[in-house]
């Protein structure tokens, strides 16, 4: 009898284990078919961006030949130069995109054809006006042989962006029953484990010890297996903030920025001090002071970025936080303008903090400068100061940052903000 149910136990679990590994293989094909599923839907998108850029640089196009048509100056043929320039590019892009789909191949032959066109109109109406053709270039533009031509390029473009919404539809679609799918096999395999580990267990009580051991074992790996995936994320998460910072030190262009708002203030100055001497006023050395420590600033934030580029360690020192807000507050007033009301709200009992002043400065006014710009027609600016502690809980979130207290320093503006394309691109 203990034979038999020894046996009867190693079928059932034999029968499980067969059916665990068969449900995982089927899982993975699908999970393999998600991921081909998934990869067509961004081709998709990829295409209909493409078709969209297409569109946007004939449209250019238009406009730099109207705009110079209407006023012979050749600074209004920037758009179509452009466009004459990324045509071919977008068009062979689309070109290859598009191979494996023998109707948006005869398509885009088609649109290649239509668009050479438009451009050839384009060029001679130019043609005609720069040889001083004028009444040449609009009868060619009267001919309306350009607005029939972008018709039917609209046309085209649209066929082309319903095929693709049309597989988009049939590439989500399959991809959620992929997904089902794969979901419903998993529960399966779940499922039938489940039932036949109870089968096994009651029908051979004296394996229960060893089984209980078994999944110990297999919760144990489990849970270093999710431990091993939370130490990769955070490694990586890591690795993309080093990349970042690094690809900051190559930011050549971030060093026109900043000086613009150096010299922001070293302008505002030298205007206070223009009207001021226009009035026969005397009393304006406090105006060059302003605009020589703009001057400073902007020598002191090269040196900052050079030393940045050369990964040398920054000058953190103890800093008061409202005594630094306060010191800046008639800075950046001049500085953003009289439109803006610019408000401080310093708490009480603030700590010192450990940073790098000149850093910070420069952080600060730049938020001031960017909320400027961000209300044209004025608004309100308040810079705030308080305490803060930060849990474990925030730090596994943000894994740069670890667990402790901390000076909150807060920029709040009544601008227009960011779009959601721009926010993803800020770190």
């Amino acid at each position: 009898m203990a034979a038999f149910l020894k046996r009867r136990t190693l079928v059932a679990l034999f029968t499980a284990l067969s059916l665990l590994i068969a449900a995982l293989f089927v899982s993975g094909r699908m999970f393999a078919e998600q991921a081909r599923n998934q990869d067509a839907v961004q081709h998709t998108l990829v295409v209909q961006n493409i078709l969209s850029n297409v569109l946007s640089l004939l449209q250019d196009g238009e406009t730099g030949q109207r705009g110079f048509l209407l006023t012979g100056k050749t600074e209004y043929l920037a758009p179509y130069e452009r466009a004459t320039k990324d045509f071919d590019a977008e068009v062979a892009r689309l070109t290859s995109e598009t191979s494996d789909n023998p109707s948006q191949v005869q398509a885009v032959a088609e649109l290649r054809r239509l668009a050479t066109e438009k451009l050839e109109e384009l060029r001679q109406t130019l043609q005609f006006k720069r040889a001083g053709q004028d009444s040449e270039a609009t009868a060619l533009v009267m001919s309306d042989k350009g607005i029939n031509l972008m018709g039917s390029i609209r046309d085209t473009i649209k066929r082309m962006q319903s095929e693709e919404s049309r597989l988009l539809v049939e590439r989500r679609h399959a991809l959620d029953t992929t997904f089902k799918y794969a979901e419903a096999a998993i529960a399966a395999a779940i499922l039938i484990t489940i039932l036949l580990g109870w089968l096994a267990v009651k029908d051979a009580g004296q394996q229960f010890s060893t089984i209980k051991k078994a999944n110990a074992d297999l919760s144990e790996a489990h849970r270093k297996t999710l431990e091993a995936v939370s130490r990769r994320e955070k490694l990586e998460a890591q690795l993309r903030q080093s990349q970042k910072l690094e690809a900051v030190g190559q930011l050549t262009g971030g060093i026109a920025h900043d000086f613009n708002n150096m010299l922001a203030v070293v302008i505002a100055s030298l205007n206070l001090l223009r009207r001021r001497i226009e009035r026969g006023e005397t009393n304006v050395m406090n105006f060059v002071d302003n605009a020589i420590d703009g001057a400073e600033r902007a020598a002191t934030l090269t040196h900052r970025l050079l030393a940045f580029s050369r990964q040398q360690p920054l000058a953190p020192q103890p800093l008061d936080a409202n005594k630094f807000v306060a010191g800046m507050a008639d800075l950046i007033r001049r500085t953003i303008g009289e439109t803006i009301n610019v408000e401080t709200v310093l708490a009480g009992g603030l700590w010192r903090t450990h940073a790098d002043p000149g850093q910070l400065e420069s952080t600060l006014l730049n938020l001031a400068v960017n909320a400027r710009d961000a209300m044209v027609d004025g608004g309100k600016l308040t810079i705030e100061t308080s305490n803060a502690s930060l849990d474990d809980g925030y730090s596994r979130a943000h894994v740069d940052v670890p667990a402790g207290q901390y000076v909150l320093l807060t920029v709040t503006d009544t601008g227009i903000g960011m779009t959601q394309d721009v926010v993803d691109k800020v770190f």
